[in-house]
């Protein structure tokens, strides 16, 4: 695949597009690759259903993003976006449900604790679950990946890479 061009991926090959990958990492959903541009998970347990749900979801979030931001101490002013879930299929080869997103660069705050980043997530989070009336919205900053300077200089985008803990607990109040 060149730069930007979207995988051209249904259920019949997409176990061979990822032949002769490792995962980059594994979460309780998902084992995640890396196809050069392209990011595509590998949903453990979950039914179609559920998947199709957590596209609706994430991408109904990516919609909202735009309108939360904050000055963060040490970053500037941090603009959130949700990468959109661009494509789910079901491999006919082993049932297992895929989700293909554009891979994101950026630093993950995981050892760095940002009290008003996480302050930002939190608050998108509660308004995400009442906007959308659902459970189990759960952005944490290890799910996320910041970019400093693509906005503005001084700005910093932070990069939502998955909205949920867990799909599973992804349930209507």
């Amino acid at each position: 695949m060149s730069r930007g061009e979207k995988p051209k991926v249904g259920g019949a090959n997409i176990e061979s597009l990822l032949e002769g990958l490792k995962p980059i990492d594994t979460g309780v959903d998902s084992q995640v690759f890396r196809k050069g541009d392209w990011i595509i998970k590998r949903y453990l347990r979950q039914p179609l259903s559920k998947i199709l749900q957590y596209q609706e979801v994430t991408n109904t979030m990516a919609e909202y993003a735009g309108e939360y931001s904050s000055q963060v101490a040490g970053l500037g002013k941090v603009q959130l976006k949700v990468e959109p879930l661009l494509r789910v299929v079901q491999s006919e080869q082993t049932s297992f449900i895929y989700g293909i997103s554009q891979y994101v660069g950026g630093v993950r705050p995981v050892n760095d604790k940002i009290p008003q980043l996480t302050d930002l997530l939190e608050k998108f989070t509660i308004e995400m679950k009442q906007t959308l009336g659902l459970r189990g919205i759960y952005v944490i900053d290890s799910n996320t990946k910041l970019q400093r300077g693509i906005l503005r200089m001084g700005e910093t985008l932070c990069n939502i890479t998955d909205v949920c803990a867990s799909i599973n607990d992804l349930v209507e109040y």
